[in-house]
């Protein structure tokens, strides 16, 4: 086993939420045009490649381009998420109406 720190395991356990959860949740509060399809891809691509770095963490000798628990790793998922959430939301049909209603209801600038 690799991991021989608690900020390590607390880096890991934060990694699911990052790189799953932050993109759909912030841009979700934003952008009226993202679409569930578009939130539910998003975020078990997070869970995917969170357990993948897990997996490696826990001594897996499976490849990656980054080094675990980093900045970079952090980046990458984010990244992506955001790229298939935005590309998804595009591609797919969303009712507009209902996500702006959302929108105003959370009031996140306090424009509303």
């Amino acid at each position: 086993m690799k991991i021989q720190s608690v900020l390590t395991i607390s880096w890991i356990a934060s990694d699911f939420l990052t790189s799953g959860a932050f993109v759909p949740l912030v841009v979700g509060f934003f952008w009226a045009r993202g679409t569930s399809k578009a939130a539910f891809v998003s975020m078990i691509f997070g869970l995917l490649f969170s357990t993948y770095n897990l997996t490696v963490a826990l001594g897996a000798d499976l490849p990656v381009a980054w080094e675990i628990a980093s900045a970079k790793q952090a980046i990458i998922g984010i990244s992506i998420s955001f790229i298939l959430y935005v590309g998804i939301s595009l591609v797919t049909t969303t009712d507009t109406e209902k996500s702006l209603k959302f929108i105003r209801k959370a009031n996140i600038l306090g424009k509303y």
